[in-house]
């Protein structure tokens, strides 16, 4: 099995798990499956525009890596993968927190940001819905330093796949609570 059909099985399977724990579990109760727009955030969002925007993203950081001495560095090249992949956890998650709350007290950031938080109803989906700009900022923020820096392809993949599954989960409509563990990770 590739490692690509590996992280697409990871991340549905996560979202299988989430849908029954939003049953079992539900913040929200007598929240439907198919909720308003669903097949609009899945479809448009999730399916097309993430996936055309990751072909953009990342065609443009490849192209821009091949085509430049940067390629030479490998910064990164003799850290062990596990290493790399809880480095960029911890550095994306300060940076996405902050941009967050940028986005929420600026006014042109929050025309961008506020596509996000117009779902009526918040479950394991509803975190795909982003502005077309947003997805390019974020992601681009998120998986350029990875390249740039020479992390493992097998260090992008667990990123995307660790961003993907804890995505579904912090817009869940689960009944969790993180009690400290808020203090220290974007939740």
């Amino acid at each position: 099995m590739t490692p690509e059909l590996i992280s697409a099985s990871v991340v549905s399977l996560a979202a299988f798990v989430i849908i029954i724990l939003e049953r079992i579990f539900p913040y929200r109760k007598n929240q439907k499956i198919f909720r308003k727009g669903f097949f609009n955030d899945f479809f448009l969002y999730t399916i097309l525009q993430n996936y055309v925007l990751g072909l953009v993203i990342f065609s443009f950081l490849i192209y821009v890596y091949g085509n430049t001495r940067i390629n030479n560095l490998r910064l990164l090249a003799g850290i062990p993968v596990y290493i790399q992949v809880l480095g960029f956890i911890i550095t994306h998650d300060f940076y996405i927190y902050w941009f967050h709350r940028w986005q929420h007290n600026n006014a042109v950031l929050w025309r961008i940001h506020e596509a996000h938080h117009s779902p009526e109803d918040v479950d394991w989906l509803s975190g795909s819905k982003s502005h077309a700009l947003e997805i390019l900022i974020n992601q681009t923020v998120e998986f350029a330093p990875l390249i740039f820096l020479g992390a493992s392809p097998d260090t992008v993949l667990a990123k995307g796949v660790i961003s993907a599954v804890w995505g579904m989960f912090i817009h869940s409509n689960i009944d969790v609570r993180m009690g400290y563990l808020q203090y220290f990770i974007n939740g």
